[in-house]
């Protein structure tokens, strides 16, 4: 039976496993990032959209509760606005 015992091919083949590895490892590195960063962009695309409709709704509130007669209920439903419910 024939022993092998020239070992000269092994130290290519384990350099090669190792870099597949870590190029695999980088790999997976650099697509987590990428979904990291289009999470942030999204969280703070909601974040700005949330307090600017926040705000809106504030502004509304605070038009209809000044009563100076502009932008009230009121006036809108005097001046013959198309609403669907009457003032109480």
């Amino acid at each position: 039976m024939k022993t092998l015992n020239d070992t000269k091919g092994t130290a290519l083949v384990m350099v090669l496993m190792i870099t597949m590895l870590l190029l695999s490892m980088s790999g997976a590195a650099l697509l987590f990032s990428g979904m990291n960063l289009r999470t942030t962009a999204n969280f703070k695309q909601r974040n700005s959209v949330f307090h600017i409709a926040d705000a809106g709704i504030n502004h509304a509130w605070q038009e209809l509760a000044n009563n100076d007669g502009t932008n009230d209920c009121t006036a809108v439903y005097a001046n013959g606005g198309p609403t669907l419910w009457s003032p109480t």
